[in-house]
């Protein structure tokens, strides 16, 4: 059964929202990972007043209710940028399991592929990498290199206690023209976490208009 969460109109940054950005930051936050049902806007005729509705499939988390509050307060209503995905490359098909720990990493997966095959503007694209993650404890990290580029920042995995779930996050920085080998590393903190992996995760290049 849906759940559903409510914000007026005054709690946005500019006191208005615009469903399809507010929906894209949503489905884009690393935080909220229940699957979102919809973004919806209602207005009392009688009064003006505006209210924005967000469903979700289950009750948020504490984390994840104040990951939505905070994306609320940010959103600026701006309509979202245009999206264009223009292919899919598998990284990790069964589980891997990440050993080498700070300052080293582990090679999980990887691919090799063309960007500017599929398109010209290289510079506007951005990787989005999903997939399932387990870890106990916290301070895992992921991230996509490209051939030996060390890239500029990548995903912390936070604890899921020994559970599966899904993951989703973008690459920091935009391809280059060429073929390359795309490799998805792991690492575990000196201290914190204990254990990390990952299965079923792939890349889409998608590039921002």
């Amino acid at each position: 059964m849906t759940v559903e969460y409510s914000y007026a109109d005054t709690y946005f940054l500019n006191d208005v929202c615009n469903e399809d950005s507010f929906t894209a930051e949503i489905v884009a936050n690393e935080t909220i990972t229940t699957d979102l049902d919809y973004v919806r806007t209602s207005e009392d005729e009688d009064t003006g007043s505006i209210t924005v509705y967000v469903g979700f499939a289950s009750t948020l988390s504490s984390g994840e209710e104040a990951a939505l509050d905070a994306l609320a307060a940010a959103h600026t209503g701006v309509p979202p940028t245009q999206i264009i995905w223009h292919a899919v490359s598998a990284l990790t098909d069964d589980v891997k399991s990440v050993s080498d720990t700070d300052p080293a990493w582990t090679e999980l997966g990887g691919t090799v592929t063309t960007p500017d095959f599929f398109t010209s503007n290289v510079l506007a694209c951005r990787g989005r990498i999903v997939g399932m993650v387990k870890s106990n404890g916290t301070g895992g990290k992921l991230r996509m290199r490209e051939d030996s580029t060390v890239p500029s920042g990548g995903y912390d995995v936070p604890d899921t206690s020994g559970e599966w779930q899904p993951m989703q996050w973008f690459s920091p920085d935009a391809p280059t023209a060429g073929t390359h080998y795309y490799t998805l590393e792991g690492q575990l903190p000196s201290s914190g976490a204990t254990s990390l992996e990952v299965k079923f995760s792939s890349v889409s290049l998608l590039e921002f208009g």
